[in-house]
């Protein structure tokens, strides 16, 4: 573009009539482009060395806004502003002269009898001619931008390329707000830690700051300024985009320089060079995916057969096939959305992938391994076992996933969770999985009351449930528990429940009072008058086991 100055446009043989009325010291600002302000909005879309023209109609009767525009328009770097008089201002306010000179923005004053349409004509004019110099400059910025992009320069790299030709410190984030890379420069006088948190995967501005940005960035062509709350700090967002899809943000920390016409085109190439490398990021998720989801596919029904093959295969999904794991399935009972169904998809993904990160912190918190997928509806997560559960889930084991069902309770309304028995044997992963299923299952069919289930403990209602016909678990419950269902029935008594919370505790008379919320002593009566009922012995072991085995009876009739 052919360079024209401020002055140039004043000082041009047309008879315009234009007139340098304020910000004098600035009338060699370059302008490289024309804008007409119409509405509070038009910032957002101005970039560095525009003149910008107006006929006053939007501030006329704000002076704030008067002073604002005149400061707007000095941070955003444009070359000037004209404004036309005589039409809704007699003359250009003296706050605005006195502001422009503060800050050093010429203003033009545009005479009646030109429209603002004309003095847009004579600016494009006079600007239209492509410079050779500029032009060789955009090329420069062009190859470099695509040089490091086509050697496959990672997104560090690009950001470092980015500030380096822009002059300035920047940071980039994902449609979060995450940040995935940034570059500080020594001759920063505002260093970025001071003011946001540096940490990949964080998001490092305040709320407050993101609020600011419109939520349809990804419509936005321009780069938009704001400035970074309790502070001058000029911050310029570049939205990052695709076919129309917000991938992130550039952020310019515009605290070295300020930004020329070049630093917005350098600026708007890295943009899009981020937006390719996000493309390509996504596709190879998408491809790891897909691998990772065939693997555990295979797992799950049993078609992997090869131990070699299983061996890396494994490996690569942070697994070890020579060791013993733990299946559990998790569900989330998340309502429906009434956003709509492709909303209502994108929901429920959203929370499954908060629940795995969940899973996944939880465990790692306690020093323990786990991978979670999602299958279907459905969250399956692999525990490493410890050295001592190759047949049955130990103590610690069962606290953590106590711990992991609390959690998730906390934050999602419905959650039940099924745990399969230990395997030792990888290639048998789908038993423990197929164990895990049947106990959720079985839990529902004793009523859902408890919502984490093991299967080792519903081993026993699933053979009693393969018992046919319904009668005889009847004649045996009747033979060893009728005579204390009877005894509650008349009595208005919950001797069935005691019995049943002494076993759950192993006979322990003082845990199993203190769950009932019974004096020791009471609880012990209790205990006694069923034995006198039954006319049992607990010293017995054939008589505890029958008791015990009614009780399980008891679930299944009463479903």
């Amino acid at each position: 573009m052919k360079e024209f100055s401020v002055s140039q446009l004043v000082g041009l043989d047309n008879q315009l009539g234009l007139k340098l009325i304020a910000g004098a010291q600035n009338a060699g600002n370059l302008i490289t482009g024309v804008n007409i302000m119409d509405n509070p909005d038009t910032f957002d879309w101005l970039t560095a060395g525009e003149f910008v023209l107006t006929t006053g109609y939007l501030f006329q009767n704000d002076v704030g806004m008067q002073c604002q525009i005149i400061r707007e328009l000095a941070e955003i770097n444009c070359a000037g502003i004209g404004i036309k008089v005589k039409r809704y201002l007699e003359q250009v306010p003296e706050c605005m002269l006195q502001e422009a000179n503060r800050v050093g923005l010429p203003v033009v004053e545009i005479p009646f009898q030109n429209t603002l349409s004309h003095v847009l004509n004579v600016i494009n004019r006079e600007i239209g001619e492509q410079d050779n110099l500029i032009f060789k400059k955009y090329v420069h910025i062009h190859n470099t931008i695509t040089q490091c992009t086509l050697q496959g320069g990672s997104l560090r790299q690009l950001t470092q390329l980015s500030s380096s030709l822009i002059g300035n410190p920047l940071l980039v984030v994902d449609e979060k707000w995450h940040l995935m890379a940034w570059w500080e420069r020594e001759d920063n006088p505002k260093p970025m830690d001071s003011f946001v948190r540096l940490q990949k995967g964080e998001i490092p501005f305040s709320q407050e700051f993101i609020e600011t940005i419109p939520e349809n960035m990804e419509q936005y062509t321009h780069i938009i300024k704001r400035t970074y709350p309790r502070s001058s700090i000029v911050c310029r967002v570049m939205p990052v985009t695709a076919n129309d899809i917000l991938y992130g943000f550039i952020i310019v920390w515009e605290t070295v320089r300020k930004m020329t016409s070049l630093d917005y085109m350098a600026l708007e190439m890295a943009a899009t060079s981020v937006a390719l490398e996000q493309l390509k990021e996504k596709q190879i998720q998408e491809i790891k995916h897909s691998l990772r989801q065939d693997f555990f596919d295979d797992l799950l029904e049993g078609k992997i057969e090869s131990v070699s093959a299983v061996k890396s295969l494994a490996e690569i999904h942070y697994m070890d096939a020579a060791k013993t794991y733990i299946c559990m399935v998790v569900k989330l009972n998340v309502e429906s959305s009434e956003s709509g169904a492709v909303q209502a998809m994108r929901e429920l993904l959203q929370i499954k992938k908060s629940a795995m990160a969940l899973i996944e912190t939880a465990a790692h918190r306690q020093n323990r391994s786990i991978v979670a997928i999602q299958r279907g509806n459905l969250i399956i997560a692999f525990l490493l076992a410890e050295k001592e559960e190759s047949e049955q889930i130990s103590e610690d084991t069962r606290a953590l996933l106590e711990s992991l069902y609390s959690q998730l309770e906390e934050r999602y309304p419905s959650v039940e969770i099924g745990v399969g028995n230990p395997c030792p044997d990888f290639l048998n992963m789908r038993k423990s999985y197929l164990n895990a299923l049947e106990a959720m299952e079985l839990s529902e069919k004793m009523g859902g009351q408890t919502k984490l289930t093991f299967y080792a403990d519903m081993i026993v209602y699933h053979l009693l449930g393969l018992v046919q016909p319904r009668e005889q678990l009847e004649e045996f419950f009747n033979h060893v528990l009728g005579r204390l269902q009877k005894y509650d029935q008349e009595n208005k008594a919950d001797l069935m429940s005691t019995l049943e919370e002494y076993f759950l505790n192993g006979g322990n008379i003082t845990l199993a009072a203190q769950k009932k919320y019974l004096h020791r002593n009471t609880f012990m009566y209790r205990i006694e008058k069923i034995k006198d009922i039954l006319k049992v012995d607990f010293k017995h072991p054939e008589s505890v086991l029958e008791l015990q085995i009614a009780l399980k009876i008891r679930k299944i009739l009463d479903q």
